[in-house]
């Protein structure tokens, strides 16, 4: 019955902003919403799998988060409480990989709050993402100019090798290689000699505190371009 399951979502939504006043009231809700989706998961229900009715609510991700237990007498559970912004970007603009994206003109704009270290930072929403989903979409970017190839990867791989001198010390780093490949296309099969092309790499290593290293290793490290540090500063 369409018109009970409309009720239930709002005596849902009434629950859950009496629940957010009482106990956590850092959440600020800005809309909800009834919403049917194809349930599959592990975690039983009590209405079973299948088409179900939910409650979607969207919250200010700048203010408190409901618990990860959240639950009521209209609703048994909450899903997506844990989900990060930028999953959510990736999922509902379906961006399964490296690929261009178009932002709607004029709705960007810089914000003198950084939240990285790149040199240009600009906050957007995910409305003014658009990413092609049909032939018409990509027809129709490509006579705006847009490339049709998916932008090549710059890979990074890093790997770390720790010591801890006792359980109750922290982790000190011993050793560490980066191996740079500038352009990988996400495309093609590429062969071990392509992957090889402008590959780079850098690594160091550090001595245990004031121990020697064993003898002739210095003129091996310099040998196998490996840098050498009396510390991990």
């Amino acid at each position: 019955d369409d018109s009970a399951i409309a009720a239930a979502a709002v005596q849902a939504e009434a629950e859950f902003d009496d629940f957010c006043r009482r106990n956590c009231p850092g959440v600020r809700k800005l809309r909800a919403k009834l919403k049917w989706r194809n349930y599959a998961f592990e975690k039983a229900l009590p209405h079973g799998t299948g088409y179900l009715p939910f409650l979607k609510v969207t919250c200010d991700s700048a203010g408190q988060m409901p618990p990860l237990s959240l639950s009521g007498k209209s609703f048994s559970h909450a899903f997506g409480l844990n989900t990060p912004l930028l999953e959510k970007l990736m999922l509902s603009r379906r961006i399964a990989g490296p690929s261009w994206v178009r932002l709607q003109p004029n709705s960007w704009r810089e914000d003198p709050a950084r939240l990285s270290f790149c040199a240009v930072e600009l906050r957007i929403t995910p409305a003014s993402v658009f990413v092609a989903k049909k032939d018409e979409d990509r027809k129709r970017l490509g006579e705006m100019g847009m490339p049709t190839t998916s932008p090549p990867l710059r890979v990074l791989s890093v790997f770390m090798q720790t010591f801890q001198k006792s359980a109750q010390e922290p982790h000190e780093p011993v050793a560490i290689t980066c191996t740079l490949h500038p352009s990988v296309s996400p495309e093609a099969a590429d062969s071990d000699r392509d992957l090889k092309l402008g590959m780079d790499t850098w690594a160091a290593l550090r001595r245990f505190d004031s121990r020697p290293l064993p003898r002739d290793s210095e003129r091996a490290l310099q040998q196998n371009r490996v840098e050498q540090h009396g510390s991990e500063v």
